[in-house]
């Protein structure tokens, strides 16, 4: 009896030694075990950085139009409209298709309505018009009669969006550039589908916001 006495003392201060039975260990790591964690001032965590409530946009710039840029523009559209009703009467009699607005958009774009314009490459008249042995019209007439100047323009403009497959903005490139240079990429930095969004971005919406206008 002593000796069993003293064996289970013995045991006893083994598991003391040890720590808990590994049934207490097993307890202990139960996910329903709850255990309270006192950190070390090493681990105490650091205070972290309230945000504001409201974050400052960002300002955007907004750019400046250009004064004289713009007086420019508005006189090139106010001449060029004035060639309107001749742009109307032209699309009625030999049925061409363009917006009125659009075939007003090209000649500010052009020539700003001026006629006597003549570009190095020889295109002359307000829609900037080269002539062409082919258009049975004498260069002198084409060069001098604005009638004469928008009928090829306008047939040009018309067969240049027709090849585009009714895409405007091609049709626009064909016209300033032709066919092949645009499909070569050989229109410069001011030409082809550059030129077609300067019309459709900036002539055009000038000329409509002038139409608008009583």
């Amino acid at each position: 009896l002593a000796a069993m006495v003293l064996l289970a003392a013995t045991i006893g201060v083994a598991h003391a030694r040890d720590g808990p039975p590994p049934a207490t260990r097993i307890a202990t790591l139960a996910p329903t075990a709850t255990a309270t964690v006192t950190p070390s001032p090493s681990s105490t965590p650091r205070p972290t950085a309230t945000p504001s409530s409201t974050p400052t946009p960002t300002p955007t710039a907004t750019a400046t139009p250009d004064p004289i840029v713009e007086i420019t523009a508005a006189l090139k559209v106010d001449r060029s409209l004035r060639f309107l009703r001749m742009v109307e009467v032209i699309e009625e009699r030999a049925g061409y298709t363009p917006d009125p607005a659009l075939v007003v958009a090209v000649i500010a774009a052009e020539s700003g309505g001026d006629q006597q314009t003549i570009s190095y490459a020889g295109a002359c008249g307000i829609m900037q018009v080269v002539p062409r042995p082919w258009y049975d019209v004498p260069a002198d007439r084409i060069c001098s009669s604005t009638w004469s100047n928008a009928v090829i323009g306008m047939w040009i403009l018309e067969s240049a969006i027709r090849n585009a497959g009714g895409d405007v903005r091609l049709g626009l490139a064909y016209y300033n550039c032709s066919e092949e240079n645009v499909a070569a990429d050989n229109c410069g930095p001011a030409g082809g589908l550059h030129y077609a969004d300067d019309v459709l971005e900036f002539w055009l919406p000038r000329v409509q916001a002038r139409l608008e206008q009583p």
